[in-house]
């Protein structure tokens, strides 16, 4: 006979493999949902393409967000969109704060991102971003001053009102915009997946051109993928009257990360 050597294993170390891989298992079968989402989007516009005059845009970005308090949060994000002007990507970061002045709804206290949970948030950011073409490089400072009020009614319904004034300087030349973006979502749960598909719309004034120069319209979903961070996939239409690129579908992919100070 053989003689087998058994080495005994303490329960603490048995339960923390066993909540680690059903944690990467986790995350695995929503890494799979986030793909297939991306995939069938990606089919739906290069059908859509084949007849249609828009050029196509991605615009991935990370978001760092961190909570001091309850009613104050710091912002950092970094990512690359095509520019206005010439059509070309530009990589943008930015960084800044906001305040939540009214007080939270209690419906959605597991909801990774706490700014929802407020009925009022008002927040400032500055955002420097540069592109390059054959042109040259196009440098822009940005100034960023935005309240947002939102309204939970029935069904898990949760509606955003966001009013966004910018103050930029493109090339050294100073420019005032207006942007307001509605933007409504329900959240829903898939055994032990949570998801908030959404629909928005959003319009762009210009005083520099003093019209309503850029719409926008689109949906997508935010599916958390840990406690504390969630990805966002989306698609929008834009019309620019004043854009080097008149039509434009977009699909973005933003990963959030939401941290907080122990109290």
């Amino acid at each position: 006979m053989i003689p087998v050597l058994t080495i005994p294993v303490p329960a603490g170390i048995i339960f923390c493999i066993d909540r680690r891989f059903h944690r990467t298992m986790q995350f695995i079968r929503r890494s799979r949902l986030i793909v297939l989402f991306v995939l069938l989007l990606l089919c739906t516009i290069h059908g859509a393409s084949q007849s249609d005059p828009a050029v196509f845009e991605f615009d991935p970005e990370f978001d760092f967000n961190f909570d001091l308090n309850r009613n104050t949060r710091f912002l950092f994000y970094v990512g690359k969109e095509k520019t206005e002007q010439t059509g070309s990507y530009k990589t943008k970061i930015g960084g800044g704060a906001s305040f939540r002045l009214r007080p939270v709804f209690s419906l959605i206290d597991d909801e990774p991102n706490s700014d929802k949970r407020h009925r009022l948030v008002i927040g400032s950011f500055y955002e420097f971003s540069r592109s390059s073409d054959s042109l040259g490089t196009t440098v822009e400072h940005r100034v960023v001053v935005e309240a947002t009020p939102r309204l939970h009614f029935g069904y898990k319904f949760l509606l955003a009102d966001r009013n966004r004034v910018e103050f930029r300087w493109v090339a050294g030349e100073f420019r005032f915009r207006y942007r307001n973006k509605l933007r409504l979502e329900r959240r829903f749960r898939i055994g032990k997946l949570r998801i908030s598909p959404y629909a928005h719309a959003e319009a762009y004034r210009d005083f520099h051109v003093d019209r309503w120069n850029i719409t926008k319209f689109g949906g997508g979903a935010e599916i958390p993928m840990w406690r504390w961070s969630s990805i966002d996939v989306f698609f929008e239409r834009q019309h620019c009257t004043t854009c080097s690129d008149t039509q434009t579908n977009i699909v973005g992919m933003t990963y959030s990360l939401f941290l907080f100070r122990r109290r």
